[in-house]
Formats: structure tokens, sequence, C-alpha cells
């Protein structure tokens, strides 16, 4: 997907580049101005769910600026029942990315859907996606919010840019976005998202099938990454050795967590621990949809996780967090309670090397990821069992 979005949505933006600088030039174009009362407002973002769940507070924010305003909200299909459940929006246009026939017919769809809607501001919170750019410009919106690039392709399209820090948080690169449409989003939001008992009575009903007692605490243990890089995953020897420990606590049942499409990896974790332990450890990857996952992370006595979308979902419900990090720094993207949530992270030479658009994780090392082989599972170990005991 990295390589269409380069290779052929670079041209194509080029091209539209170049008609935009002609219309500027012929038709004497000025930079259009915001509207006072906006009647439908875009806001895409395709990858990433931890960047999805991290733009509650704007979205928020935007929803209380603008309340008569439709917001509209462009995303992959896989992150439609999440969005649902984090954000106020209207309407959600998604686009399944499984195959390149059902990404090519749903874009279609979405173009089509985006004619009829007449949107006034189209807020890109990609990062430097041509494609999402393309969507953007394809809206029709006068108004057209994006990250800046000094790339003509870019630059030509987007006409309010704004800055990325990488030397700020995500969430107030997230704010300097909505300056430009006049939202300020001033307090963070201490709210948890809203979990029915029903929810979380049906997860704790399939952990009880699987050998859960009941009346132990839950510990959570994430070995996965998103597929934008794999490379964020902790050694799998690692996770082995650390869930070995954990497993002899008295009173601790460990949940090692995961989609669908991460069972897998997560089985194979699991296969490799040691007899006593299995009996300890319950293997819930593909076994919770994602309303009964959030509302079981709200259950949680601690959650370990590599860097990933599910850590930001359990700080974001207040569960006692251990994140692993390496190809991308917490700086950006970690929990800003440090107290509540530990963040291991080696800070080496060429860390962080996922800083968006300038390069390739794992580029310097080869996938390798040596950042995160440097820390250990006894350094992990003993804060959890400090936790322990002192929450004991």
């Amino acid at each position: 997907m990295q390589a269409i979005d380069h290779w052929v949505g670079m041209p194509i933006c080029f091209l539209i580049g170049i008609w935009e600088l002609f219309k500027k030039a012929l038709f004497f174009w000025r930079k259009p101005s915001r509207s006072e009362e906006p009647k439908t407002i875009l806001i895409l973002k395709w990858f990433g769910l931890g960047s999805i769940v991290l733009m509650r507070d704007l979205v928020n924010s935007i929803h209380k600026r603008y309340p008569r305003a439709k917001v509209v909200f462009a995303t992959f299909k896989t992150h439609r029942e999440l969005i649902h459940s984090l954000f106020p929006v209207d309407k959600i246009l998604a686009i399944d990315n499984k195959t390149p026939f059902s990404f090519l017919r749903d874009t279609f769809k979405v173009l089509w859907a985006l004619s009829f809607e007449k949107i006034d501001y189209a807020l890109d919170l990609e990062f430097y996606s041509k494609f999402s750019t393309l969507v953007t410009y394809l809206s029709g919106a006068p108004v057209r919010v994006g990250f800046y690039s000094v790339s003509f392709w870019r630059k030509q399209i987007i006409t309010h840019p704004v800055y990325f820090n990488y030397f700020r948080h995500i969430t107030g690169i997230y704010k300097m976005a909505g300056r430009v449409i006049d939202v300020s989003v001033d307090e963070p939001s201490s709210s948890h998202m809203e979990v029915s008992r029903e929810h979380l009575e049906a997860a704790k009903d399939k952990l009880k099938k699987h050998g859960w007692n009941g009346r132990d605490k839950l510990i959570g243990v994430n070995p996965n990454a998103g597929e934008l890089a794999y490379c964020r995953r902790w050694p799998k020897d690692y996770f082995i050795e650390l869930i070995n420990n954990l497993s002899t606590f008295e009173g601790f049942t460990v949940l090692l967590v995961g989609s669908g499409s991460e069972k897998e990896y997560t089985s194979s974790i699991y296969a490799a621990l040691d007899k006593n332990s299995r009996a300890k450890v319950i293997n819930t990857a593909g076994l919770l949809n994602i309303t009964e996952f959030i509302a079981l992370l709200s259950s949680l006595f601690l959650f370990i996780t590599n860097d990933s979308g599910p850590l930001h979902l359990a700080v974001l419900q207040g569960t006692p967090t251990i994140s692993i990090w390496g190809p991308q720094t917490p700086l950006l993207y970690g929990a800003k309670d440090k107290k509540r949530h530990r963040e291991f992270y080696s800070n080496m030479d060429c860390s962080p090397c996922m800083t968006i658009y300038r390069t390739k994780a794992g580029f310097f090392c080869n996938g390798q990821a040596n950042c995160l082989k440097g820390i250990l599972p006894v350094e992990v170990l003993e804060y959890a069992v400090s936790l322990i005991k002192d929450k004991s």
C-alpha cells in the first residue's frame, strides 16, 4: 500500500498541483476563508488505532464548537466500530482495504458519497499520505487542513497547513490542527469510554469458559504491534520469560490479548510457555470483540504491552500500564501520566527511527530492533512485582 501510495499517488498529486497553480495564476486565486458556521466537517484518518484513540479530545471539541455541523469521518473498515464508540460523529465512510478490489470499490463509493455532502472543512489528519490528500481534495472542501510539507505535490493542494512538530506529543499536534478551524482543545478529557455492563459480563463469561475462576486479578499482556511496523514487537522469547514468571503469582491470571488477525502469533507464544504456566494463562486472541475488549481493559489489574493501539485504549480506560518502546518514541505517543503508566525506552542513537514520513521503521538495523532487545524481561518483571506489592 505504501508503494502504491508513493508511485501512483505522487504523480496524480503532482498533476493536481500544476492545475491548482494555474488556477491561482489565471483566476487570481485567494486563500479560502473559514466560514463562521460550517455545515459539514470531514475528518480523515486511515492508519493507526492509537492515533485515532488520541484524536478523542479534538473530535469532541469540534462537536462542542460546532454543535449544528454534521461531522463525517472517513477511515478503514477495521476502525468503524471503535470510532462509533469513541466519537460523536454523524456519519462514518469506511473503506475495506483487505483486497485491491474492495479497496478500489469502496474508494469510489466514498468519493461518490462525499460528492453529495457539500463539505465545508476537511481535516486530513493522516501523516503525508498521498491517498488521503487526494480524497481530501476530491471531497470538494474549500478549506482543506493538512500537515505541511515543502513538497510541491502537497503545498499546492492543502489550503491551511499545520506544522507537524516531531518534538510535541501527538495530542498537541492535533490541537494545532483544531486551532486552524477555530477549535480550542483546552483541557484533556478525563472521562473514560463508556462500557455497558452487558459487554463486561460477556467478556468475563468467555474468560470463565476458558478457565478463569472469576476471583483472580487479571494481568493483560499484549505481545503484538500493528501492521504499520511489526518491528515494534518486543522479542518473543522475552515475552515468554516474562509470562512464565508472572504466572507464578498466586491470585493472578494472565491474559494474552490480540485481534483475530494476531491469533497465530499470540498462540505461538502461548504454546511456548511452560506447562505449569499455561494453566494460569488464557489466550484471548480473537476471542473478544472490540467492545468486550475495551470493557475488560477497565477491569485489569495491569496491562503490559508493546507500543500499539491497545496501549492507548488502556490509558484511556485508566488501567495501569507498562509499555515497551523502541522504533517509536514515547515523547510523541506516550501517556502523559507517568506515575500510572511506566514506559521502558532504551533511547539508542538511532531511536526513534519511526518518525513519520522521514524514515522507515527499522531502517538502520534492518528490522532487528536492537533498541527492544536491550530492554530485558527482568527489568519489566521487577517493576510489575513492585506494583503488585504496592497494590497488595
